[in-house]
């Protein structure tokens, strides 16, 4: 509230919900004021009526928003603070009586809501000023409000995260509470999950930077304790279906993005899963160099290992401990600054491997690369430098060596701007390089190789062949891009931006934003654009200037990308129709030629992957001819297997759906037929509950829908009801049981829920279940266990009904 309401307001409606509508009692509430705000603590004490041994006082650093405003700033609006605590009396905790109290370190009191008073302006030299308007600033934390209302120990133990614990441990085989190492896994593997869920679903993705880099923590994190909780395989994103059906009511956009987000975590848990063997193999050859007896591993090894690999450091020290080593922490955090300070400096290099910086090493020792690749994809050039596995520069490297090596000038094209590196070869005299990647560190161009016959010399000369082939099929892709970027913005609207690109040799991949998907009338449209001007081969004119002049000609500059003074643009014009067509980009990629050479463009799937960005996936050239082939293959095939012509399969399909359809309809009058007929026969052998009526069934062939009509009957008719009907459908391993419970009013009172019948039901046979006290459902498959599961459940209604 900003100036309609003040403390004694905001104090009064606080307290009217805790106590009036989740029915907390006054003995059980504790709160604190700030030490010279003597108007909460009146208002709390003479008009709420809360004993002064409830009330506590505490300074600036507990009571005061921002804490320690007034001795310490910022200047800007401040004020005191008055928090609400939960009691759970001196059972909780174990801290001695002295320090029982809100600000204690106790498991006792939990603060389950603060108002901040915003009632001065802080100055220079800690004046506080009144503000003319005062402002209430109030927040309640939910889940802790959960557990309050729950009585439970900690958040973990609500409803609000059980479900997820019982999914790891149906994973891992772990029970939640047998072990306290195993526990504080399970939590944080569901606290991680949960958090990546949701930035993943407001489009974060695992990265090195920023958001990304947290969301990568906390998953490679959730990962590694799955790993130590005993389960090998990729497991999180088993997860992520319990959270969504959890939160997704109120959450939609985590049932519609859900595929998105399990396709991530299950991603960057596979990359872990590699990172993780390759930093334990390398960890334990660096511990083997160190020899038998060894107490200690180097900073600046276990600094390579989180560099290079992207292996934790915790997970570094936690292994050696484990063997009696210990790790130079100090030696790591040395080598951790001196990365830091290069990052502050710009370095803007890619690559795992060349997180050290060989930029700074190459810097004055060789001149920069020159690229050739514009005009040529072969030539001479001279090894200026080579890299090894560890990013130092070495003399020779021998034959077998994985190596990055620099040439004077080259025609490979390093990664950037979207399009992947060129791969080929390089000879000379008794040498042999098979050249898998090429990659940029800043000015240099570093092309990752294998020494495929050796040695490798510095100064050696060699003829170094791009695989034109592949760059080929790259160029199409790029140059289909910037049309297709073109046609997008023409069809959708200028407000659609590029948000992120892959150009690759067998397909290019575009992320754009959009406020709603695209019609699939609008993507054709985009097709039939772009293969316009390719039937119209336009040329593809590449030209050099400076960055203000290219900016002010039109030019769009491509996402995350940063550029210098001079500038490469590309420019698309239909010459004959001006601007009906122009695409007009800063790019540094290859292209080609003319649009001609592009072939055939077809975009092949669209998809959200976050809020507002969609993701777009188009082929050209070779790719598009065999998803052409690939479509007529198909087609064939299924023409084949419905015994008709390829133009005859949409009207064939048809009527077997309509025939399928007719028949699911005879036989869902089929089993309401059967359930219905069975009514008497339930009925009829209830169980007598003294008072109420138990009624147990399983039907066979019968599914969710019919038990609930029969549960309605059932318990609709006079007296007290509980209901349990299990319907059995499916033959072998596909066998399947639903379940459906339903209560009367007066079960629910006697503590019998239709919920947690469900649930027990479900869990036991495989499944799970649940739902509101007076109906509920679930489902299981282990149909040898329904008789003692149903048993059980009897023998749980007897013995509330007693």
């Amino acid at each position: 509230s900003f100036g309609d309401y003040f403390k004694r307001e905001a104090i009064t409606w606080a307290i009217e919900f805790l106590e009036g509508e989740l029915g907390l009692k006054r003995e059980q509430l504790a709160v604190t004021v700030y030490l010279d705000d003597d108007e909460a603590a009146e208002i709390w004490e003479k008009e709420i009526g809360f004993a002064k041994d409830r009330i506590w006082r505490y300074g600036e650093e507990d009571n005061f928003w921002p804490a320690e405003a007034p001795s310490k700033g910022p200047n800007g609006p401040c004020g005191p603070c008055s928090e609400i605590y939960f009691d759970f009396g001196p059972e909780a905790t174990a801290v001695p009586p002295d320090r029982s109290d809100p600000a204690g370190d106790s498991d006792r009191f939990v603060e389950i809501w603060n108002l901040v008073f915003t009632q001065y302006e802080r100055m220079d030299g800690g004046k506080l000023n009144p503000l003319p308007r005062k402002n209430i600033d109030t927040g309640a934390g939910l889940e802790r409000l959960a557990r309050v209302m729950q009585g439970k120990p900690n958040n973990f133990e609500t409803d609000l995260f059980v479900p997820i614990l019982e999914r790891i441990g149906e994973l891992t085989g772990k029970r939640y509470g047998e072990a306290p190492d195993d526990d504080v896994r399970m939590k944080r593997i569901a606290d991680h999950v949960r958090a990546a869920t949701f930035c993943i679903s407001d489009g974060v993705r695992p990265g090195n930077e920023g958001r990304g880099y947290v969301v990568r923590k906390v998953v490679r994190r959730a990962s590694m304790d799955l790993r130590e909780l005993g389960l090998e395989r990729p497991g999180l994103l088993e997860v992520v279906p319990t959270v969504v059906r959890m939160m997704g009511e109120a959450y939609p956009d985590l049932r519609e993005r859900e595929r998105l987000i399990r396709d991530t975590i299950g991603g960057e848990e596979e990359r872990f899963g590699e990172v993780y063997r390759q930093g334990v193999e390398r960890l334990e050859e660096f511990l083997e160099e160190e020899g038998e007896g060894a107490t200690s591993l180097s900073g600046k090894k276990a600094f390579f290992l989180w560099d290079t690999i992207g292996f934790p450091f915790d997970i570094t020290k936690r292994f050696c401990e484990e063997r009696g080593v210990t790790v130079d922490e100090a030696e790591f955090d040395a080598a951790m600054e001196s990365q830091r300070s290069r990052a502050r400096e710009g370095s803007r290099i890619k690559g795992d491997i060349f997180g050290t910086g060989p930029a700074s090493r190459l810097r004055g020792a060789v001149e920069p690369t020159e690229f050739t690749g514009y005009e040529r994809v072969e030539g001479p050039a001279t090894v200026v430098a080579i890299l090894d596995e560890e990013g130092t520069t070495i003399d020779e490297a021998p034959e077998g060596a994985e190596v990055r090596c620099v040439l004077d000038r080259t025609p490979f094209y390093a990664e950037s701007g979207g399009q992947i590196g060129d791969t080929g070869t390089g000879r000379g005299d008794g040498v042999e390089l098979e050249i898998t990647d090429t990659q940029k560190a800043e000015e240099f161009v570093l092309h990752v190789a294998r020494v495929v016959r050796g040695p490798l010399k510095v100064g050696a000369a060699l003829e170094v062949h791009v695989d034109a082939v592949r760059r080929a099929d790259t160029m199409r892709n790029h140059t289909a891009t910037h049309l297709m970027h073109w046609a997008l913005r023409r069809v959708l609207g200028e407000e659609t931006t590029q948000a992120g690109s892959l150009v690759r040799p067998d397909l290019l991949r575009f992320d754009y934003t959009a406020r709603e998907a695209p019609t699939a009338e609008q993507l054709s449209e985009v097709e039939d654009l772009v293969n316009e001007q390719v039937l119209r081969a336009l040329e593809v004119q590449k030209t050099e200037t400076s960055y203000d002049a290219a900016r002010k000609a039109g030019a769009i500059a491509l996402f995350g990308e940063k550029y210098g003074d001079a500038v490469r643009v590309v420019r698309v014009v239909d010459e004959e129709r001006g601007k009906a067509f122009e695409s007009v980009e800063l790019c540094g990629g290859t292209h080609c030629r003319n649009t001609g050479e592009i072939g055939l463009f077809k975009i092949v799937s669209d998809g959200a992957i976050a809020a507002g960005v969609r993701r777009l996936i188009a082929l050209t050239g070779r790719g598009a001819l065999r998803w052409a082939r690939e479509k007529e293959a198909a087609s064939k095939a299924v023409a084949r297997l419905l015994k008709s012509a390829e133009d005859e399969i949409e009207p064939r399909v048809k009527g077997l759906l309509e025939e399928r359809s007719r028949l699911e309809k005879e036989i869902q009058q089929t089993k309401r037929a059967a359930a219905a007929s069975s009514f008497d026969e339930i009925r009829d052998a209830g169980i007598d509950l003294g008072g109420g009526t138990l009624y147990l069934h399983t039907l066979e062939g019968v599914g969710t829908e019919e038990l609930r009509a029969l549960s309605d009957r059932l318990v609709g008719g006079d007296g007290e009801a509980v209901v349990v009907l299990t319907g059995v459908e499916g033959s072998g391993d596909d066998r399947k049981v639903s379940i459906v419970a339903a209560c009367s009013n007066g079960a629910v009172k006697k503590g019998v829920k239709a919920g947690d019948l469900c649930r027990s039901i479900g869990k036991a046979l495989g499944g799970g279940g649940g739902g509101r006290p007076q109906m509920a459902q679930g489902q299981g498959k282990d149909v040898d266990r329904l008789e003692a599961a149903l048993a059980d459940a009897a023998e749980a209604v007897r013995a509330a009904w007693s």
